[in-house]
């Protein structure tokens, strides 16, 4: 009710508006100014397949005579199928009443190189259009609108008009920037600036734009571009509003950000208030209050701002840069920005406080130093308070904001300019301590259903955010929107207590407090025919852009600032523990930070999020790194479960406990290792190394001192490894199946493999150092068989790891595997070319027994 009654009354100062326009704002209609510069280029062929619209421009022109204060503009658009009629068919000449006057100049269409002309004054119509009326401000601006009937494909519309007036707030100072491109094709863009002689007006291009072509007149100097063929610029969906990859140019006769400093303080000078008024008296009663304290009268001003001053501006003429009168502002309880702003500053200097008027881009976050000094750099006004030696920064138009007054939350704006400092721009710190923890507890029940508790605080900036969400909404509209969320991933979802909401302004912390009933918390897998319990981070989803690709010279736009604590707890029926288990990762970059951790807690499986933004965005040089962290976002934010029918999650429980078959299968793959290792010793070596007749070498040295070594260190390595991984228990089989990213015969294949292959290299070492220290010709071409059974298992490992498991796993798995690659690879091309191993390992089957005999003699 209360956003309605702002809208109707900016509607009825819209309609009284609107009839003293209609009544004193009559349109003109004049040939084409004089003094408009004729165009050297003509306009080049547009591809029409990249158009989208059914028509496209042929021309854009805009030309400006600062001395007499006027705009030109002409557009040249051409309709090539049906559905540029529509699109194309609408004039709309937007201005300010106040302070511009329209003249008509052109409206004719081109048919079949005949022109028709359309121009009727009488046919426009004035409407007001008011922009910015959904941010409650009424900046007076008007529409000459009028639809062309009679529009046919091929027609060429030619429209010029021009806007007489310069709003007078700014002292006769000109300032103004264009764009060169669009985001769709133009045939030919022209501006041209026409400046006295006696004015200065500064220019910059942007984004490699053309510098001006320069003309010196008799009385005036011409600054102008003619840019042919413009090709359509691609729009990068996730870019930040700060940024733009189009071809732009501005111009101002501002010299430094002093002067647009002088200019803001000349045009909103603070004012003492009369002895006695209304707002003299306020303010003397909160410094009582306050006894003096200038911390404490500083709140009090800032909340009375902040909360009884509402926000809505009516920003007619001059009234768009100039504030008004703190006393006119105290006596209607609404204002602007700057009307806020000026009060509020106005206020503290009654006691002495300083207070100076800040210039800030609410979208500008970035680039602002590559600006041109003028007021067009900025959009908001905020104020800076000193007290002591201690400045603050506050924006009075935020509302409802908690806590102490030095921990206010200020928006990162960037650079901003103070009035009374204002040789420079000043960086403003980037205040990121707001905070949201969410908890949310399943606790399972044996009906197969579960109540889901969530627990949600909020602190800093968060709970500003959120307390002002609560005071524009009703009750049972946020606990219907909240079920929502939550029914799009539990249709069988009902409300078992109702929202509870308790704020703690003066610590600025708000705690939220759900309670549902969920009948049935799982659903059917038809591979497994079991139910899965799949739970989303939605809350990190929707806040974590979906970039697929990282090309483009755009960075990455983030929702700054933005901090998630956010723990996920899963509580099995009738307190049957998990097994102790515990999973973690981390990713720290220079824009964000994410975390995950799986771990149990005795009948408690707990999944833990940490995740936030350092900065606004991502820079384009770093996207790559962002598309490679988060391209299994569904692997990082689902987590799925089988569950029984009894409410316990499957695998819980079994920590410890023996797998005889596993033993059983152990056994049998150990007695076949063991009858091949019997059967193969006896046999001759290959051909596969060339090995000397005779031994060169009598005794182990060089390289293979080395590697008899690792060869009993690895040896060590896999046994304990296979034993401490607990590849004898049930544990090891279902731990994988806590999780569903695959069906349960992969999990099988993946923990058979690993003990099959475990065995066989466990097995392949004992027996080559054997044939080590036998010196058997059996053991360079044996080993090196073992080493590549260890390479070809551990690519594999690593491939499925990393392309499927790379964020379920301990972080040092895929690490482990890669040095036992280089190990195999190193230890193989030894083993293949060393001279010393040649002349070595030369002893044959009969050449051992041979050997055994003669030791058995001597003894």
């Amino acid at each position: 009710m209360k956003f309605n009654s702002y809208l109707f009354f900016l509607f009825f100062i819209a309609v009284l508006f609107n009839s003293h326009v209609l009544a004193n704002n009559k349109l003109n209609k004049a040939p084409v100014p004089t003094w408009v510069r004729a165009n050297k280029l003509s306009p080049s062929k547009i591809d029409i397949k990249d158009i989208g619209q059914g028509y496209y421009y042929d021309l854009i022109e805009y030309q400006v005579n600062i001395g007499e204060q006027i705009k030109f503009f002409r557009d040249v658009k051409v309709l090539f199928d049906s559905n540029g009629a529509e699109n194309a068919g609408q004039i709309s000449i937007n201005f300010d009443p106040k302070y511009q006057q329209v003249t008509l100049h052109e409206l004719k269409v081109i048919r079949d190189g005949k022109t028709i002309d359309k121009l009727d004054v009488g046919k426009f119509t004035l409407v007001a259009t008011e922009t910015d009326l959904s941010r409650f401000i009424y900046n007076g601006t008007y529409s000459a609108y009028y639809i062309l009937d009679d529009l046919r494909k091929d027609d060429k519309i030619i429209v010029s008009y021009s806007l007489k007036g310069f709003n007078p707030v700014f002292e006769n100072k000109f300032f103004d920037k264009y764009y060169l491109q669009s985001y769709e094709p133009i045939g030919l863009a022209v501006v041209n600036y026409i400046v006295p002689k006696n004015r200065k007006l500064n220019f910059k291009s942007h984004n490699n734009a053309s510098k001006p072509l320069i003309e010196e007149g008799s009385n005036h100097v011409s600054y102008s571009w003619e840019e042919q063929s413009f090709p359509a610029v691609e729009f990068d969906e996730y870019a930040p509003a700060w940024y733009t990859n189009l071809q732009w140019i501005e111009c101002t006769e501002f010299n430094s950000w002093s002067e647009v400093g002088g200019w803001m303080a000349r045009t909103n000078p603070t004012v003492d208030f009369k002895d006695g008024s209304p707002l003299a008296l306020l303010v003397d009663r909160y410094w009582a209050d306050s006894q003096g304290d200038s911390m404490k009268f500083l709140k009090k001003i800032t909340h009375f701002v902040q909360n009884d001053i509402r926000y809505m501006g009516v920003e007619l003429g001059e009234f768009s840069h100039r504030a008004n009168t703190p006393e006119k502002i105290f006596n209607q309880r609404y204002g602007d920005c700057k009307d806020k702003s000026l009060l509020m500053i106005s206020m503290l200097k009654r006691k002495g406080i300083k207070g100076s008027l800040v210039l800030a881009n609410s979208y500008l976050t970035y680039g602002m130093e590559d600006y041109l000094p003028s007021p067009g750099a900025f959009n908001h006004v905020v104020a800076a308070i000193e007290i002591g030696d201690r400045q603050q920064y506050i924006d009075p138009t935020i509302t409802n904001q908690g806590g102490g007054i030095t921990d206010l939350y200020f928006p990162y704006y960037g650079r901003v300019l103070k009035i009374d400092d204002s040789k420079h721009l000043t960086s403003v710190d980037k205040n990121v301590n707001g905070l949201t923890k969410i908890s949310e507890t399943y606790l399972l029940d044996s009906k197969g259903g579960a109540i889901l508790e969530v627990k949600t605080s909020y602190s800093a900036s968060s709970a500003d955010f959120i307390r002002t969400s609560f005071k524009e909404s009703a009750k049972n509209q946020i606990q219907k929107s909240y079920l929502d969320y939550y029914k799009k991933m539990y249709p069988k979802i009902s409300i078992k207590e109702s929202l509870k909401f308790e704020d703690e302004f003066d610590k600025n912390i708000i705690h939220v407090t759900e309670r549902y009933y969920i009948e049935k918390i799982g659903e059917k897998d038809e591979a497994s025919n079991k139910n899965i319990f799949g739970i989303y981070a939605s809350q990190i989803n929707n806040n974590l852009p979906e970039l697929n690709s990282s090309e483009g010279l755009a960075p990455l736009g983030l929702y700054f600032p933005y901090c998630l604590e956010y723990d996920i707890r899963i509580v099995n029926h009738g307190g049957v523990e998990f097994n102790p288990e515990r999973e973690s990762s981390f990713i720290d970059r220079d824009s964000y930070y994410f975390g995950k951790t799986v771990k149990t807690s005795k009948d408690t499986l707990i999944i833990s999020y940490n995740f936030g933004f350092h900065n606004p965005f991502v820079a384009s040089s770093d996207k790559k790194q962002y598309v490679d962290d988060f391209k299994n976002r569904d692997v990082l934010l689902y987590n799925a479960y089988y569950i029984e029918d009894n409410g316990i999650i499957v695998g819980s429980n079994i920590s410890g406990k023996i797998s005889m078959l596993t033993i059983f299968g152990c056994v049998c793959i150990i007695l076949i290792c063991v009858i091949f290792i019997l059967r193969y010793n006896k046999t001759a070596s290959s051909s596969m190394i060339q090995l000397y007749e005779e031994p060169e070498y009598h005794s182990v040295g060089g390289w293979l001192i080395l590697l008899i070594i690792s060869m009993v260190i690895t040896t060590l390595r896999v046994a304990y490894n296979f034993f401490e991984s607990g590849y004898l228990t049930q544990e090891i089989w279902e731990s994988y199946r806590y999780t569903s990213y695959f069906p349960d015969y992969v999990h099988k294949i993946f923990v058979a493999s690993e003990i099959l292959l475990n065995i066989i290299l466990l097995m392949g070492f004992i027996y080559c150092i054997y044939l080590f220290s036998k010196k058997r010709d059996l053991f360079p071409q044996t080993m090196i068989v073992v080493l590549a059974v260890m390479f070809l298992s551990n690519v594999v490992f690593t491939f499925f790891n990393y392309f499927y498991m790379s964020n379920i796993l301990a972080p040092d798995v895929i690490s482990t595997n890669v040095k036992n690659i280089i190990y195999s690879v190193l230890w193989g091309m030894y083993l293949y070319n060393s001279e010393r191993v040649k002349g070595t390992f030369v002893n044959a089957y009969n050449q051992e027994l041979a050997i055994d005999k003669d030791t058995a003699l001597s003894e």
